[in-house]
Formats: C-alpha cells, structure tokens, sequence
C-alpha cells in the first residue's frame, strides 16, 4: 500500500473522531498511471466518524463501498491511496475488526466456541479470562447451544453469526461490517444487529456496509453515507435518504436513494406513492388512476397460457420431484399424490426458507448435481430431441434441460472476455452464428448492458458487475429451465430491476424458472407459486392466493412477514384484485381509489395501509420488530473421536505406527497392518468418505504400477510374459503406503487445527526472535490444516458446476482436459481470493501483532494419551512379533 498525505496521519485514543479528507484511492495496477487518468476506486472523498456513532454504507456495484471500509478499518489497501488527511482518532494504531459476506474464508477454528477463543488469544486478554468472555460472547450471540458444532453441522447463517461474534468478541472501539448480512435470513439478520448494537451501546462505532436498503428503514434517525463512481453523493439521516427532505405543504424531494441508483424498501416505495396519489390532479372516478375498477377476489386474472403459447420459444419441459416431504391440508396447498411435485414451464417457482433448510440442496438435486437418497428429480418428457439433433442420454438430457446459476456464479467465471464466457454458456446447444448472436444480445440486455460489454474483462470488474455478467450466461443458454440460487445476493436496486424484467420475459417465452431468495419483497411479485421450505425440511406448495388466506404459514416455515405482504394482504382484504396486489404503486392507487369513493371500510383500510407504509407493523400484531427466535441447530454431529486426546501424543503414536507397519514383512505382515488400520479408523470413526478421490486415486495408482512391474520384470523363468514375484511386491509396498495414508489422510480433521497450534507453540521457543519465526511456521501448518478440507470442498463444488454450465458427459481426453480446464481454473482464482480474505481477517483480529497469544488453557497429558500411547505401542509391537513367527 502506497500513502501519500499532505498533512501527517495521527493516530490516537483519546476520543477524537476519526477524519478522512479528500481520500483517492486507485488500484494496484493503476496507480502508476503518469497522465492521472486511471479510474479511481475512491475520488476525493470526505468522511468524519465520531466515537460510538453507527454508520451505513451504501451505494451500487462498484461504487467503492468495502474499499471505504478497508481504509476505515485501517486495513491493507493493495494500490495507492492519496489524502489532504487522515486521522485515525478514537480508533488507533490497529486495525479495526471487519467483518466481510462470505463467512468460510473468516473461520480458523472448527467451532463456534473454538473461534472466539482464537479471537480473544491475540488481544492481549490474560488466558485465565478468555473461557469466561468466550462463553458471555456465545450467549450474546445465540449460539451457546451450538457452540462446541462443527461447522458442517451448521447454517451458513450460523458460521456467518459466529464471525461476526469473534470480531465483536474483543470489545474494539471500531467494528465493520461489510455486506455481513446479505445472505441471511432474517432471525440470522437480527441476532447480528442485535450484537453489534450491543457494541454500540458500549461505546464502539459501527460502520455497517450494506446492499440492503430495507435494513435502514427501522432507524431513522442513524446517518447514512452514500457512494456512487467513487464519489461521496449523500451523507445524512435515513429518513431524508429514504423519504425525501420535507418541504412544509410541498411534495418532499425526491428520496436521494433514488438518486443514488438504489431500490427504495417497500415501505418507503408505498409512502412515496401515496403521497404522489394524494397530489395527483384529474382524478377519474370512473376510471380510477390506472383504469380498474373494485375488483371481486374470485374473478382474479389468470395468465393466458394462449398468449403465452404464441411466443413461446423454449420446449415445454416440466419438472417432476419425488420424494419430498409437503405439507398438505384443504386450504389452498397444492398437494400432490406420493409426495411428489410436478413443475410446469412457463411458470415462476419461488423457494423461500431459513438458512441451514436445505434450499441449495434442493436446487442442487433438481439440476442433478448431487444425490439424495430420498429425493429424485427429472424433467418430462424424459427424451426429447435436443437443439444439436438427435436424441441425448438421459445424463445429457437432463444437463441441456437447464441453466444453472449458484450462490456465487461469479466464482465459476474463467474467461477473459464477456464474449468468450458466453460462447462457454452456448457451446453445448450448437447454435449457429445469427442465433448465437440474437442469444446474446438478449442475455446482455436482460442485465442492463450493451454489445460494448462484450469485450470487457470480467477479472477487472466489480463484484456486481461480475455477478451480471454470470447471470448473463445463465440467462444465454437456451435452456427450457433456469436455476437460480439467491440471484440478488450482490446486486444493487438497477441489477435487481432488470433481472426482474429479464425473468418476466423469460417466462412470457415459456421458460420454466425455480429461483431460492431470500429477498421475498423482490421475489413475491415475480412468483406463479411458491414453495416454503421449513427448517425441518418439509415443503408447502401454494399459490400466492392461498398464502394470502392464510398467513401463518409463514410462521410454519420460520420465515418473517415480509413488508410488501403486509400491505399486499390488507389491500386484498379489502377488495383488491390479487393478480394486482405486489406494486407499491397499484396498492396506492388502489387506496386513492376507495378513498375517492367514501367507503368507510375502505377509508379505515386506508388509514391501515399508511400505518403499514410508515411504521411497518406486523399483520395481527402491535407492531415493532418481531422477536428473534433462537434455533437450535438443525443437525448435532458427533465429534470425532480422537478430538479428545493431546495432539502430542495423536502424532507421535501415528509416526510409531507408521514405521512399524512399513517394517512388517510378508503377507501376514500386510494383513496385519490393514486390520490395525481398519480398527483404528472404526474406533477413532476416521472421515475416510471426504478423501475418497485421493484414496481411489492412489488405489488404481498402486493396481497400475502392480501391472508395469509384474509385465516389466526379472523374477521367474526366462521368457515369462508375466513376473508374479516383482509384481506382488510392487503390491505389499504400495498397499502398505495406502494403509499409513488411510489413517494420516483424515487426522488433520480428527484433530482441531488450534489445538494442533497450542500443541505445537508448547513444544516450541517461546522468546525472542526464534518465538516469532515458530509462531509463524505454526500458523501456517494450522490454517493448512484448517482449509485443506474446505478446498477439498471447494474442488468437489466447483467440478459440479462446471459440469452444469458446459454439460459435457464426454470420457475423452479432450472433454476431460476441458473438464479440467472449467474447473481448475476458477477454482485457482477463488483460491486467490480466498487468500485475500483470509489475510484481511488475520489482519482485522490482531493475529501476529504479538510474538505470542495467550493461552486460555494449556495441554496436559492426560491418563487418556498414555493409554492411547499404550494401545498403539501393543500394536506395534504385534507387527514386529508376526515377522518373527
């Protein structure tokens, strides 16, 4: 990081406030730039944040928010900041606590309690305090009952919950939080506000990044910063931001959200529009604002399948589930017989449930990419004949059957061109040029842009724009179906906007689209129907009509009374048509409507709708933010077995038991080793499932060299073909290697890195400069051993994918080098990026700022290691005794 300052940073303690003046900043490569042309991340921005302030962020894709939060956390900045002045005030010399969107790269231990404690051991808190501060952080996190879970058995909710908790843990006077709640539902929502408004009334300051608008509306008097480009547009109170500043009898301006490029919240959208209706002049009785009359509820439009027909440009392929748990009952679910479900194209599906339900697993079984035992999903008619002619295997059907998007779709991105990532999305469907061409105008009007964009580099955009530009190739590929997991994760109000349109063009055509969101305001008007998913995995499919009969489905399936439903329901309650119901803007001529015909119902709905726009009240209830509720985890996993016992000794008894099996001679010798090994991974229930591709791998490696040696070698009379001798050695020695890293292949996730860590510090110097090159040499052997597991994921993730977007089936050495290809290569890039994220938060928890941290408890061996030791000194010695009978 390049600074250049005119006037010389400060930093101290004493209750300054922290200053930015005129801040510029401009990436790495662009920072030498000569001519002072290059585009700057941030272009002269002034910012001054008091002590114990909350503050929010926001603005659109690429506009410079979590670079702002970077440099006000007093993090590394790769490229070149210039500034009239800096002062980092009430925050101090160190790096505030930053909190990023994906919760994983954040996470060192392998528990909630573990990550917290890991936490407080780099902030100079004395070790016999931090189990006391570990476990009052877990209770103010809500998660003590899930506190000593690994991660595997919690939502992403729940590790995103305990990253925040390990940044708050330390009580710092700076806390950011960067787009930390964009993936969560909204208990998960709530228990990380709740935590940082904690922190808040304590003291700290609160820097809260946010694409979520709706999640300023409960504060209005909280200050609000906005960016756009770089610059500085807004900086003021919520209530201006959303509602425009008051002007005594005239209209408010117009809300600076909206000048900033962002979506209004529903409430804020349905104060506006009232307001408009009330000043709209030339009102028609007889035909109302937008020309409808009171509406009965049973005459409720339907979409002409007709006209839908007669643009229609996809197959009619549907979508058939077996297996799925659904609620059922007389009230407008609608069941289907043997618990199976059938989708049909031309339809919008909404999923919608808590984090940790089970939403990306179901997307993922529909698309074929992962397994169920109890679920089984495909597409009707099962052979059809696919755009490249002739008729595909069922495997191939069903990958051309549809368009993926994940999570993150921008991970997957690999080329070096919008062009060429398009051509990737369409290679499958053997187009040619003219339609490939139509295609992809299509696609890049759909998310807002131009031919232009065609040349660009997706590796030089921002997130968002990245995002776009996956949705794109999603939105391409002349599939029946479109899969989309959480699309609006990342996009500003514009993205969301034309996404939207692009779905309601897409399904005109025919297309059939299943979406998970978690945006439901964004998600309901799009929906034909819905599927609420519940925590405990059962399904209810409904039409929005029948949720609106019945509202405490909600409640069933742990979700939150959206607002546009609130308003949308009392609206229908009245009279409005429920085809019309989901705009802010026909709820509010609907209201100015009944207004103007002196329905005193409808005058007290009125009043009811306004109370909805300006306070958000709960349907039924008196309103204010509903209670969180506090889950317990959905899975409770049984720890391993070996997590236990001092490390020390774990290690020490593998090496011994290493060396004694590779001396053991002979067949008896290998037997032997391979029931030691099979009772070892029985008794300490080894994960042997989770490395099955190396185990494999080097199982047809160790077949392979068998046969060379067997065909290549000496032993046996001249002129044998086949030399039984060399190739059964061959066997033994390799066998023996397949057994030692069976059992060492699976310790590093029987044992918890940091336990590992305090093993390793024990044993090691612990003054001078020797303490300092070991501590770094052991960090480093912990987090290889933390993330080597989740890249093992990661690998699996990004494999499945790349079969979903190029839907080769292909066993050739060409389709398996493009396999490899489509794979291997985002998943180097989010290793990069993983990397990044994992330096920011070492860097944001204070680790490596001391030469040593402390120790909340100190290993001991136990009685347990010495008879773990004692065991597998037997079994060490039963190996040396069989070559000796």
């Amino acid at each position: 990081m390049t600074v250049t300052i005119d006037s010389r940073t400060r930093h101290s303690s004493d209750g300054s406030p922290l200053v930015i003046k005129a801040m510029s900043a401009y990436r790495e490569d662009a920072a030498g730039d000569a001519a002072g042309n290059a585009p700057a991340l941030l272009d002269r921005v002034d910012l001054t944040l008091a002590p114990g302030e909350w503050l929010y962020v926001v603005g659109t894709n690429g506009s410079g928010k979590s670079t702002l939060g970077k440099i006000v956390a007093g993090l590394g900045f790769p490229g070149e900041l210039r500034a009239e002045r800096w002062e980092r005030g009430f925050a101090g010399d160190d790096p505030a606590p930053y909190v990023m969107q994906q919760p994983d790269a954040q996470l060192f231990g392998t528990t909630p309690r573990e990550e917290i404690v890991f936490a407080l051991e780099w902030l100079a808190i004395p070790g016999s305090s931090i189990m006391r501060l570990a476990n009052e952080v877990l209770e103010e996190a809500g998660l003590t009952e899930a506190a000593d879970l690994p991660w595997s058995a919690l939502s992403g909710g729940q590790r995103q919950l305990a990253a925040v908790a390990a940044a708050a843990a330390g009580h710092a006077p700076l806390l950011v939080l960067d787009e930390a709640t964009s993936m969560l539902d909204g208990d998960s929502q709530s228990f990380v506000r709740e935590l940082a408004r904690k922190r808040q009334r304590e003291g700290a300051s609160i820097v809260w990044i946010t694409q979520r608008i709706e999640e300023l509306e409960r504060e209005s008097e909280r200050r609000v910063v906005a960016l756009a480009a770089g610059r500085l547009v807004y900086d003021g109170k919520v209530n201006e931001f959303l509602y425009g500043e008051a002007r005594g009898n005239a209209a408010p301006s117009v809300p600076p959200c909206l000048l900033a490029g962002l979506r209004l919240p529903f409430r804020a959208e349905l104060a506006r529009e009232i307001a408009q209706q009330r000043r709209t002049v030339g009102y028609s009785r007889s035909a109302g604002l937008y020309g409808f009359e009171r509406e009965n509820v049973s005459n409720v439009h339907q979409p002409d399948d007709t006209a839908a027909r007669s643009v229609m440009s996809y197959l009619p392929l549907a979508m058939r589930l077996e297996g799925l748990p659904l609620r059922g009952d007389t009230n407008g679910a609608l069941l289907r017989a043997a618990n199976s479900l059938t989708l049909a194209s031309g339809r919008i599906f909404v999923l919608l449930g808590p984090n940790g339900s089970g939403k990306t697993r179901l997307l993922e079984i529909a698309a074929g990419l992962r397994e169920a035992e109890d679920v089984r999903a495909e597409f009707e008619p099962r052979h059809i004949q696919s755009p490249a002619g002739g008729y595909s295997n069922a495997r191939r059907h069903r990958l051309l059957a549809y368009s993926y998007a994940s999570q993150s779709p921008e991970d997957q991105l690999f080329a070096r061109s919008v062009d060429e990532e398009l051509d990737y999305a369409l290679r499958p469907y053997k187009l040619d040029e003219a339609a490939r061409g139509e295609r992809k105008d299509d696609a890049l009007q759909g998310v807002g842009w131009g031919t232009s964009w065609l040349e660009r580099d997706p590796y030089a955009m921002s997130g968002g724009e990245r995002r776009r530009t996956a949705l794109a190739c999603a939105l391409a590929a002349p599939a029946p179906w479109l899969l989309l997991d959480e699309p609006t994760s990342g996009l500003d109000a514009q993205g969301c906007e034309r996404l939207a349109r692009s779905l309601e063009k897409e399904r005109r055509e025919g297309r059939g689209i299943l979406l998970v969101s978690h945006d439901p305001d964004w998600a309901l008007p799009l929906a034909d129907e819905l599927l609420l998913l519940g925590a405990d995995g059962e399904i209810r499919h409904c039409t929005r009509r029948a949720l609106l009969e019945r509202p405490e489905w909600w409640e069933e399936a742990d979700l939150r009374v959206p607002e546009s439903y609130k308003a949308s329901r009392e609206a229908w309650r009245h009279g409005f048509g429920e085809d019309r119901l989901w705009k802010a803007a026909d709820i509010a001529a609907f209201r100015k409507k009944r207004r103007g015909d002196g329905d005193d119902v409808a005058n007290a709905a009125d009043e009811r709708l306004g109370g909805l726009a300006s306070s958000g009240g709960r349907l039924g209830a008196d309103g204010g933010e509903p209670a969180m509720k506090r889950r317990r985890p959905a899975v409770e996993l049984e720890r391993n077995r070996l997590s236990a016992f001092d490390p020390r000794a774990i290690w020490l008894g593998y090496v011994a038991l290493s060396l004694s099996m590779f001396a053991a001679t002979g067949w008896t010798g290998l037997a032997a080793s391979a029931i030691v090994a099979a009772a070892i991974v029985w008794l300490a229930r080894l994960p042997l499932r989770e490395y099955k591709g190396p185990l494999v791998a080097f199982a047809l490696f160790t077949v392979a060299s068998t046969a060379l040696s067997g065909l290549t070698g000496s032993s046996g009379a001249h002129g044998d073909w086949w030399h039984a001798a060399d190739g059964l050695a061959t066997f033994r020695s390799f066998a023996k290697t397949w057994l030692v890293l069976a059992i060492g292949i699976s310790l590093p996730s029987a044992i918890p890195p940091l336990r590992l860590r305090r093993a390793l510090t024990q044993i090691l110097p612990r003054k001078g400069g020797a303490a300092r090159r070991s501590q770094r040499l052991v960090l480093t052997v912990t987090l290889i051993l933390r993330f080597v597991p989740q890249l093992l994921a990661e690998w699996d993730r990004f494999a499945r994918i790349a079969v979903a977007r190029g839907k080769d089936t292909g066993r050739s050495p060409a389709a398996m080098f493009r396999k490899l290809r489509s794979t291997a290569v985002p998943f180097m890039l989010a290793l990069f990026r993983m990397g990044e994220t994992v330096t920011l938060a070492l860097e944001s928890r204070g680790v490596g700022r001391r030469d040593m941290p402390s120790e909340a408890e100190r290993l001991r061996l136990q009685a347990r290691d010495g008879l773990l030791l004692a065991m597998i000194a037997i079994a060490c010695a039963g190996l040396a005794l069989q070559g000796k009978l």
